[in-house]
């Protein structure tokens, strides 16, 4: 009997990247802090960046919904402290892909369980649809967001946050330019948040997410 076999048909590595993940879905997921202190914006020749307003949005609607609701999507662009970046394909006029991005400026946000410190931007909710990857769409609209963030709105810092898991995201990232800053942990008990847990240069943060609303999320 082969023992490096189980019953996924996959190797032993395969088995524990699945009980990886299982464990980092139900109990302790981690996710690294990445952080952008300057930025190099990337023009692509074949998309064009833009940042949203309400016609592009409406424009671009079926879209720009797949992922979030029409409400949510005009509570956000009518946010003065939040911004969309939207990539368009200049041979098509298709949508490609986007970023959001925000300011804790006055207000402290939190997006998907994470506290975005005060006078610091989230880059967040990026999205390249299937046809457009591949092809430096993802670098193009980042660097546009985050060159936002540092000299438009003055940021000190703008940081991101991906999964530990999602190697193909930390690779893009750190072909931008962005550096570690910390670490996040989310705290589960059978999938349910219950605290986030930040490490980061600043010292250790820990919030309990598990009920209520401790900040604006987006």
């Amino acid at each position: 009997m082969d023992l490096s076999k189980n019953k996924f048909g996959g190797s032993e590595v395969n088995m524990l990247r699945i009980l990886n993940r299982y464990w980092q879905n139900q109990f302790l997921k981690t996710r690294i802090v990445l952080m952008l202190d300057h930025v190099q914006v990337v023009s692509h020749p074949d998309y064009g960046i833009v940042k949203m307003d309400e016609q592009a949005c409406h424009q671009y609607a079926d879209f720009l919904t797949q992922t979030i609701s029409w409400s949510r999507l005009m509570e956000r662009i009518r946010n003065p402290d939040c911004a969309g970046f939207l990539a368009i394909c200049k041979r098509t006029g298709e949508a490609a892909g986007y970023e959001w991005c925000v300011v804790s400026d006055t207000k402290m946000y939190r997006h998907d369980k994470f506290a975005v410190p005060l006078q610091y931007g989230l880059l967040f909710h990026a999205f390249v649809h299937a046809n457009h990857r591949n092809k430096g769409v993802f670098r193009a609209i980042k660097s546009q967001a985050g060159r936002y963030l540092l000299e438009e709105r003055g940021c000190k810092k703008v940081l991101s946050v991906v999964e530990s898991l999602n190697t193909a995201s930390l690779k893009a990232n750190d072909k931008l330019g962005s550096q570690v800053y910390g670490k996040n942990y989310l705290v589960k008990c059978f999938g349910r948040n219950l605290w986030s847990v930040t490490k980061a240069p600043t010292g250790i943060t820990i919030d309990y997410v598990g009920s209520g609303k401790k900040s604006r999320n987006l």
